[in-house]
């Protein structure tokens, strides 16, 4: 039980880098648009 909560952190914060990833590259996409 404690590693799936474990794993389901991981997963959440990989989740949460890869959309702040994008949402820095759509930011710098609008701006030179």
């Amino acid at each position: 039980m404690t590693g799936l909560v474990v794993a389901l952190t991981y997963v959440l914060q990989a989740v949460g880098v890869c959309g702040l990833g994008w949402g820095a590259v759509i930011a710098l996409r609008a701006r030179e648009w």
